[in-house]
């Protein structure tokens, strides 16, 4: 047992889904602690716990794909790792699966998201399907400024269910530090259309899946 690096997935959902990625990095730390485990620290004058993330959350977002690798002083077994953290972690917090760390999670390339869009009415399906096809502008925000930009060619791919009362819209969208596509530009999209605005009345927005740079699943075993 020499790999002391394991990597960890697991939910983000209910009331966790309002806590900051800084507020994780802390409940990881004292969970850790509390189910009796020594994360590993960085050297230097600001030591630091040595957590990686694949792709941090938007705050309010929810999700059952989340990874994280960690580094512990000590060696232990995978299963051991999961039960005891899970003893200690709270319930809409749980790690579902965990192994000994594969490929850096800075590879990550796409992430797919369900977005379910609360509607007042059938008609919001076709406006919502003509608003999502071809090329689709939103206001994205840079450091330095605002601009009109097309978000179509950072969309893999896209598809829309119709309920009732709401559309479900499952998108796999860029996740690379280069061209990192935020699914709230999706729903700001359809909040710009003037006909379909008044139709819409909620958004919850799930992450489900993220995917490596070779096209296959992140994962504790990938």
């Amino acid at each position: 047992m020499e790999n002391t690096t394991l990597r960890l997935q697991y939910t983000k959902t209910g009331n966790m889904k309002f806590i900051s990625h800084l507020d994780v990095n802390r409940l990881f730390l004292r969970a850790l602690r509390r189910a009796g485990f020594k994360p590993r620290y960085s050297e230097g004058f600001h030591p630091h716990p040595k957590f990686s993330f694949a792709l941090p959350l938007s705050l309010g977002h929810e999700s059952i794909c989340e990874l994280v690798d960690i580094t512990l002083e000590n060696a232990v077994f995978p299963r051991e790792m999961m039960d005891r953290m899970n003893a200690v972690l709270p319930k809409d917090f749980q790690i579902h699966a965990c192994d000994y760390a594969g490929d850096p999670l800075k590879h990550a390339k796409y992430a797919q998201y369900a977005l379910t869009v609360r509607v007042k009415d059938d008609a919001a399906f076709s406006l919502m399907q003509k608003t999502l096809s071809g090329k689709i502008i939103v206001e994205k925000k840079t450091k330095s400024k605002v601009e009109k930009t097309d978000i179509s060619p950072l969309i893999a791919s896209l598809e829309m269910k119709q309920g009732e009362k709401q559309v479900l819209i499952r998108a796999k969208l860029s996740a690379s530090p280069s061209s990192y596509l935020n699914p709230n530009y999706l729903y700001e999209a359809l909040r710009a259309n003037p006909d379909l605005a008044p139709r819409l009345e909620e958004c919850t927005i799930m992450r489900e899946a993220i995917y490596h740079k070779n096209g296959l699943l992140l994962s504790p075993m990938g």
